[in-house]
């Protein structure tokens, strides 16, 4: 599967679009990273050259997020594999830790809970 760049508006409609057509939800680079192990090690960084107030700068922020873990629950929903290990042996839950990404670390875990329920 392609990954997208989370910062586009229509990223998470595209990944739906590739996903109907037939994309492997886990497919690997060459460093056996799936788009779970890419979205577990992205962040929020602003791209803008030009200034924008600390208001716009959090809306940005917040947008950005939602749409990361918009695609996050896509994949899941979709067979995306939490187990999956790069060549280095992490999974994506392990990136997101070394990351020290908290919103992908708690959507992993919500999502490891809600498959364990009875």
């Amino acid at each position: 599967m392609v990954i997208l760049d989370i910062g586009e508006p229509n990223c998470v409609d595209f990944a739906r679009f590739l996903l109907d057509k037939g994309a492997d939800v886990n497919l690997a680079d060459v460093d056996q990273a799936t788009p779970l192990h890419v979205l577990a090690g992205t962040k929020y960084q602003r791209q803008r050259i030009h200034h924008i107030d600390e208001k716009e700068q959090q809306r940005e922020m917040k947008e950005f997020n939602k749409r990361l873990l918009e695609m996050i629950d896509l994949l899941l929903s979709r067979g995306g594999d939490l187990t999956a290990k790069t060549e280095n042996g992490m999974t994506p839950f392990e990136v997101a830790l070394d990351c020290d990404n908290i919103n992908v670390l708690q959507k992993f875990s919500s999502s490891v809970k809600l498959n364990q329920s009875p």
